[in-house]
Order: structure tokens, then sequence, then C-alpha cells
């Protein structure tokens, strides 16, 4: 990978999702039972590797801004930062916890208002993104 421009856009959000996981207290950060009885970890996404990630996908033709992303599991928001916020395509991220939606909404707030992300569409989700209630209640439709 080439070296990153310290003024882009992609390197002020791997700054500020750096200082997100400085503070160590945000709730996604939490390791073992959810408020859903479920276990996991977070493991963030190393933006800048999504980031070449989705820069291949639209030179292969497999990505445009007439499509969109769903980031099932979507946790701080990162994927859908740099999906919509830097390339313009609208994102879905599905969280089943409340408050990882919630924070991600707040961080494209701020990320907005700094410019450092775009207005591209980002719509969040609470819900099971293996249900299929999840998204139509969202209004997103799938078609086979």
């Amino acid at each position: 990978m080439k070296k990153l421009n310290p003024n882009s856009r992609l390197a002020q959000l791997i700054r500020y999702y750096r200082a997100v996981e400085a503070q160590g207290d945000d709730y996604f950060r939490y390791t073992g039972r959810t408020a859903h009885g479920y276990r996991g970890v977070f493991l963030p996404s190393r933006l800048a590797r999504l980031d070449f990630g989705v820069r291949y996908l639209i030179s292969q033709g497999f990505l445009d801004t007439s499509s969109f992303v769903l980031d099932a599991g979507c946790g701080d928001g990162r994927v859908c930062a740099v999906v919509s916020g830097i390339h313009n395509i609208p994102s879905v991220g599905v969280d089943l916890e409340k408050i990882l939606v919630m924070e991600s909404g707040q961080h494209f707030r701020l990320l907005r208002n700094q410019g450092v992300i775009n207005g591209t569409p980002i719509k969040l989700i609470h819900g099971d993104f293996s249900e299929p209630e999840t998204y139509s209640s969202g209004g997103i439709k799938f078609e086979d």
C-alpha cells in the first residue's frame, strides 16, 4: 500500500477511531456477555486495509454509487464511515446492541460536522442481522 496523506479524509478517520479506541471505556470494547446474552469480542477493522479493499472492489466493477454495502454487526460504524463517507457508496449498518447503533450515529454526526465524511446516506438499524424482519423494519428490501 502506498503512503497515506496525513491530511486525507481517511487519515483523519483513522485518527478519530484511534482516539475512540484509546478512551477504553466504550461499550463496544466490552468482551463477554452482552445485553442480549451473547458472547462476543469487538475486533475493529483496520481502516487503511478496508479502504484498499473498497477501492479494489470499485476498480473491478463490483461496487459503485448505485449499489449499497451491508455491514452486518456494524459495531462502532467504521466500515460504513469508509464506504459511505469516503467512497460515496450508500451503506446499511446493522447491530444487535442498541447502544452500538446509537454510538455509531453519534460518530457519524460528529465526523460529518468536522468534514471528515460526506453526506452519502448511512442507514443504521438495531436488530439481528440474520432475521429478515430486521431489514423490513428498517425499510430495506432484498430481491432474489
